[in-house]
């Protein structure tokens, strides 16, 4: 993680471009299936999103798990659907895809967030351990941006992706998007840290 004690442009553009070269395709399948299969009312929509997603970016679902996931995003859809069209970051949207109500089923903190992310890529970042251990990390080397606690907790990973972002920028002297972080942090991650799990 030294290296990052100084952010400069130079290094944000080469991890998007490497996340962009090894996962562009992946990203694009993704981008599309949710901006046709906008409605998480038709249980078709939800099934051909979740399955998707969890194969192409690994969310951790036990393939057991899927069907009850499946139908509580669409037992839920009404809620789901309002608060995704406020325009404004609804940390419930978080809590209510990630928890299912359902004895034995385990809840799906990653999924929950890499769901909203492609559902809006400007309002939710992606959280997995990656990224959680990186903002740990780099929290020891400027303590601006603050720690969060863990995959559980969606809005403190927010508050640290916030920062991070805004540093970001500033340094670069660059208007980097939310979507454009989250590539590098991923791929920075992934290449430069220990944790070499599969998020």
């Amino acid at each position: 993680m030294k290296e990052l004690k100084v952010i400069n442009k130079a290094l944000i553009d080469k991890y998007i471009g490497v996340f962009i070269h090894k996962e562009k395709v992946k990203d694009e399948t993704l981008e599309m299936l949710f901006s046709d299969y906008k409605d998480n009312g038709d249980v078709r929509n939800v099934t051909i999103k979740t399955i998707v997603l969890d194969t192409l970016y690994n969310t951790r679902m036990r393939i057991v798990d899927r069907p009850y996931v499946i139908q509580h995003i669409v037992d839920s859809h009404k809620t789901i659907d309002g608060l995704l069209a406020s325009g404004k970051r609804e940390y419930e949207l978080f809590d209510i895809i990630a928890n299912i109500p359902v004895n034995g089923v385990n809840n799906q903190y990653v999924f929950a967030s890499k769901f909203l992310s492609f559902s809006n890529q400007k309002l939710y970042p992606i959280m997995d351990s990656f990224s959680c251990s990186f903002f740990n990390q780099y929290s020891e080397i400027n303590p601006t941006v603050p720690k969060n606690n863990g995959v559980k907790d969606y809005r403190s990973f927010c508050t640290a992706f916030d920062m991070f972002h805004k540093l970001v920028n500033e340094l670069a002297q660059h208007e980097y998007t939310a979507k454009e972080i989250d590539m590098f942090i991923w791929q920075y991650a992934k290449d430069n840290m220990t944790d070499k799990s599969n998020d």
